[in-house]
Formats: C-alpha cells, structure tokens, sequence
C-alpha cells in the first residue's frame, strides 16, 4: 500500500508540475525565457497598453479641450504627483527591496504601510484644497486639481500592493493593473467628449473613478495570493519604517519636482496656451519613460538580492540592461529629433505647431531619462538611495534656477532646455558612483550594429519624407529597417538580460 501510495504521490506532483508548465504563450515563455526575461515580458505588456492608451487620449484631450483646457488639466495631473509621492514616502519602492530580500517580512510589513497610507491621505487632501484656495487659482483649475488629488490618493495604495507583486518576481499581475486602469480612464473619457460632451470636469473625473476600481482589484488579487489582508495601527512601528524608507520618498519627490516644476513656473511666468503647447509635447514623450521603467522594475528585485550575494554576477546583469536600452534609446532620439514637426501635425493640429520645437529638445531629455530611471533604481537597490537624494537636491537647484533664467526669453523652449541640462547632469552623478560600485567594466559590444542600424534609420527618413510619405508610413519603415539592420549585423548580444 505504501508503494502505491507513493506512487499516486509521484503521478500527483508530475501532474501539478505539468500544469503550472502551462501550454501555449506560458509555456514558451517558460522555455524561452529566464524569471529576468518574464518579469520584463510581463511588466512590458502592461506598459506597453499603458502607452498606447495614452497615445490615443493625449490628442484627443488637446483637441477637445484646446489649449488651454488642456494647460489646466496638465497642471492638475502635475500637482497630483505630490499627493501620491506624499502619502507615498518611499514606502512602495523600499517594500519591494525588503520583501525580495526576505519574504517572510511582507506579512509585516504591509499591514503597517497600509495604515500609514490611509492615515495619511485625508490631512494631504485637505492641504492640497487649501493650496488651491490661498494661492488664488481660478477655480476650474482649482476643482481639476481637486479632483485629481484623490487619483493620487487611490494611486498611492493600490501601487502598495503592487510593492509586493514586485518583491516577489511575480508581476504577471502587474499588466493585469495596469491595463484595467488606462482601459477604464480611456473609455471613460472617450465617452465623456463626445457621448456626454462634457468638457474639462468631466474627463478629470474618470481618473479617480478608475483608480478606486483598480485598487480593489488590487487588494483582492492581493489578499487571495499572497497574503491575509489586514491593518496594523502601531506608530511606533510607523516611525521606524517610515524612517528606513524616507530617502526613497524623498527621492522620488525630488525628481517629481525637477521634472514637474517646470509645468509648475510656465503657468505663473506664462499663459495657459504656452502651457498647453509645452504638456502637449512633454505628455507625449514622457510615455518613452515606460520603457526604461519596464527594465528599471523587472531589474530591481534581482539587484537587492544579488548586492550582497554575487557581485559580479551584479554587474553582469547592470551591462545587460545599458546594452538593452541604448538600443532602443538611439532610434527614439533620431525619430524624434528628425520628425518632430509631422509628428506634432499629425497628432495635435496646427493649433500646436509650437510644440515641435520643444519636442526637438525635450527628445534628447528623454533619452538621458531612460539611463537615469535604470540608474536610480539600480542604486537604490544597493543602498545608495541616500547618496541619489543627494544628486537629486543639486539637480533640483540647477533646474529651478535654469528655468527661471530661460523661461522668460524663450517660454516653453527655455524650459525644454533646462529639462535636457537637469537630467544630463543626473546621469553624470549616477553614472559615476555606478562605475564605482561595479566590478567588472564590460565593453559595448552591440557599436556596429547600432551604428550600421542607424545609419540604415537615417536614410530611410530621408527618402520617405523626400517623396512626402505620411508620417505614419515613414515611422514604420524607418523602424522596420533598424530592427532588420540591428539583428542582421549581430545586435543580438543587446537582448541577453531577457535569458536571465
């Protein structure tokens, strides 16, 4: 009996082992891919519908609204950050660091974070109305901003539990989230423009609706796979969490600031219409910094555990993820410096055609972004999180001071300037304490194929639009020859985190 218990035991475990194997999609990941090349597959496609989503409702916004409807619900958008970041302290992103180095803590940890969140978010909200009030906001921007503060309250917790998906490597639930909260704020306002007509109001409105949807999806997902979900009200725990995970809250909030303060000064040095055009090319080239994120998140865990444990193996993973993001960064960069008036046309109207000229600077921003994302989140998770507070407060006092001299003489062109000195200064810091750290300097690898792949990017811009093709046709063509170039000269090696 104990033989044939043993061997219904054996059948039991083959067939379970079979089935979490999966078939199809599943299966071919599993085979194809490292856990490093999931998570990135799977945070890749829930930011991948994210930036669709908003490709699609960014015009629609800026045509429906005009510009300077669209001016004030930029400003809203902006000003939520801060109730988000506020509430937030650095509890999301130091969560996903304690929990990939010891699971076990997240049945603790969360339950408190949870709390603090919530204990938060009311005194913020009442502080952001009061900001409203005493600055003298006209009062459609002041109920915008309103509005939007409780997007950032819903946001803030239900990224928690998302904290935790991370620390464990399991974020095929990550696109799950994602998706449904664009799906909803998409649809939602789709419906509101032309269903209902409504105007400014009403499409700020479906943020926070959207966001509360996802944060029971959030916590249900949470609490039926991971853990008992519950609060835990002891301040003298609060104080020592919100202590360890401070320099990454105010990390984050530093670079929502020098990223966000410009919107901020062209609305007080400016006119809402300058506002408008200036958002309408930073909304739409902030997307790309999905890109960098999908790497920076799927990379994060897999730093902290390995920071201590193999170091070389550490740095081995760091080069994967510079080759895999310089191969991307480079056509971005070329695209948008080459094509960014038929872009602008194309997407806004005429009524934008300032915008342009700011999308020529602001691309070049968004290419030290997709360095500077990966390099934050690669010190923070060594621990270093103290030292990037630090680069970001100089940051800051260069962006602020930059702004203030440029705005003046050249409005939003001046702050698409300031944007490119700010993060180029970033990358210089971080890059360089990440040289430090590292130990092993591993050589490009992928200079020809990038090389050859642009050139080959380069010409097919050139003959397409010399023939006047649609800016649709040349981006696809143009794109389609630098993928083909690339892997043809042996630009594979680029690829190789994805096996991790």
């Amino acid at each position: 009996m104990d033989v044939i218990r043993g061997s219904e035991e054996a059948t039991k475990t083959q067939v379970r082992a079979l089935y979490r194997e999966g078939r199809g999609p599943a299966r071919w990941l599993r085979s194809r891919l490292g856990t490093l090349g999931r998570n990135t597959f799977y945070v890749a496609i829930g930011q991948f519908v994210h930036l669709v989503l908003a490709i699609v409702l960014t015009p629609i916004a800026a045509r429906v609204l005009g510009d300077s409807d669209f001016g004030r619900y930029s400003l809203a958008s902006t000003l939520m950050y801060f109730v988000f970041l506020f509430s937030d302290l650095g509890l999301n992103t130091w969560i996903t660091r304690e929990g990939a180095r010891d699971a076990a803590e997240l049945e603790r940890l969360f339950p408190a974070a949870f709390a603090v969140k919530l204990c938060l978010l009311p005194p913020l909200l009442v502080l952001l109305w009061l900001a409203t009030q005493l600055t003298g906001l006209e009062e459609r921007s002041a109920q915008a901003v309103a509005i939007f503060g409780f997007y950032g309250a819903a946001s803030s917790l239900w990224q928690l539990a998302l904290a935790v998906f991370r620390s464990r490597e399991t974020m095929k639930y990550e696109p799950i989230l994602f998706a449904l909260e664009k799906t909803l704020i998409t649809g939602a306002s789709l419906a509101v423009f032309f269903l209902i007509k409504g105007g400014l109001l009403g499409f700020v409105l479906t943020f926070p609706a959207a966001g509360l949807v996802t944060l029971i999806v959030s916590l249900w997902i949470l609490h039926s796979r991971f853990l008992r979900l519950r609060l835990a009200f002891r301040p003298s725990q609060w104080f020592g969490m919100v202590k360890l995970a401070f320099p990454f809250g105010l990390s984050a909030l530093l670079a929502t600031v020098y990223n966000r303060v410009d919107v901020i000064l062209l609305t007080a040095m400016t006119t809402p219409a300058v506002v408008g055009w200036y958002s309408a090319g930073y909304k739409l080239l902030t997307v790309t910094n999905l890109i960098p994120t999908v790497v920076a998140t799927a990379t994060f865990p897999r730093f902290a555990a390995l920071q201590s444990s193999d170091r070389r193996q550490l740095s081995r993973v760091f080069w994967d993820g510079m080759r895999l993001l310089l191969t991307i960064c480079v056509p971005m960069v070329i695209l948008g410096t080459t094509l960014a008036k038929p872009i602008t046309l194309f997407l806004f109207g005429a009524e934008y055609f300032q915008t342009a000229p700011a999308i020529q600077i602001l691309i070049w921003a968004c290419g030290i972004v997709f360095f500077n994302i990966y390099l934050t989140g690669f010190l923070g998770a060594l621990g270093y999180q103290n030292r990037v507070v630090g680069f970001q407060v100089a940051a800051t006092v260069v962006n602020v001071g930059t702004n203030l001299v440029l705005i003046p003489h050249l409005q939003h062109l001046g702050a698409a300037a300031a944007t490119v000195v700010t993060e180029g200064l970033m990358f210089t810091l971080q890059f360089g304490l990440a040289l430090r750290r590292l130990v092993d300097w591993e050589p490009l690898r992928i200079s020809v194929p990038l090389v050859a792949a642009s050139l080959s990017l380069g010409l097919c811009i050139a003959l397409t639009t010399a023939h006047r093709w649609n800016v649709v046709a040349v981006l696809a063509v143009g794109i389609a020859a630098y993928v083909a170039v690339f892997l043809l000269s042996g630009g594979r090696k680029a690829f190789s985190l994805l096996s991790t």
